[in-house]
């Protein structure tokens, strides 16, 4: 019947325009917060917008949320995708045990100082982004130039003490064309930062998400990310994870940390 075409409609509406809603009342309590200090003030608006996503996605119905089920088990089944939007890391004995990682997960790579995590993670952007994912990857002890210079070596085989120097008499003209067509390829895909600090980090990974520009996120490492205050080290380890994945929840992205 005509009116019940008329009501949907105006709930679908009401729908979209709640978030937006949220964002201008977002709005006037920023302006009511004045003589909070940046930190904290970036903090509030960060909770906030959280807030405003999990709302947006609790406010589906169950028979949507059923509907997306059915055709995601349909899709599985016909090979159109993977169980959970899995992302295969390229490492096979690895995949084999975890098959890749799923959305919403936050994921941690574990091992003792100075054995190769940061490697680790490097090859696994570098094969996802050989899956055409866009990665964003943050170097918290490595800066962007140093960054580029390990995946191009990684990449073409050239020796990275090469690459790192460009000696005009140790790396011959084609090599260096080489180094920067491969940085561009790898600019495609990956996404390098190098900020240390936590809000910046969210804030980021928030407007990428907003551009649909974001499949994976690998943060390295979260020992050394800033501004976060805390009594001991330990809760200030805590506070971030809890932040990361309540992130990576919200965004439905693995996190890789």
């Amino acid at each position: 019947m005509k009116w019940v075409q008329v009501v949907a409609a105006y709930i679908c509406n009401i729908k979209e325009y709640k978030p937006k809603r949220d964002i201008i009342e977002l709005s006037k309590v920023i302006n009511q917060k004045e003589e909070l200090k940046s930190t904290e003030l970036l903090n509030l608006v960060q909770d906030k917008l959280l807030s405003i996503q999990k709302s947006s996605n609790s406010e589906r119905t169950q028979d949507e949320y059923l509907e997306d089920y059915l055709s995601m088990k349909e899709k599985l089944y016909a090979g159109d995708i993977t169980a959970n939007n899995t992302i295969k890391t390229g490492l096979y004995e690895l995949d084999a045990a975890i098959h890749g990682f799923s959305s919403a997960e936050l994921i941690t790579i574990f091992a003792f100082s100075a054995v190769g995590k940061s490697t680790v993670a490097a090859q696994m952007a570098l094969n996802i982004a050989r899956q055409k994912k866009k990665i964003m990857f943050f170097s918290l002890e490595m800066t962007y130039l140093q960054v580029m210079d390990r995946f191009v070596s990684n990449v073409t085989g050239i020796d990275h003490e090469k690459i790192k120097y460009l000696n005009k008499n140790k790396i011959t003209e084609e090599q260096l064309l080489n180094v920067a067509t491969t940085a561009v390829s790898i600019n495609d895909y990956i996404s390098i930062y190098d900020t240390r600090y936590l809000n910046d980090i969210i804030s980021n990974i928030q407007i990428k998400k907003l551009q649909n520009e974001v499949d994976i996120v690998f943060i390295d490492y979260i020992s050394l990310i800033d501004g976060v205050r805390a009594n001991d080290e330990r809760m200030r380890i805590t506070l971030i994870t809890q932040k990361l994945k309540a992130l990576a929840n919200t965004l439905n992205i693995p996190v890789v940390i």
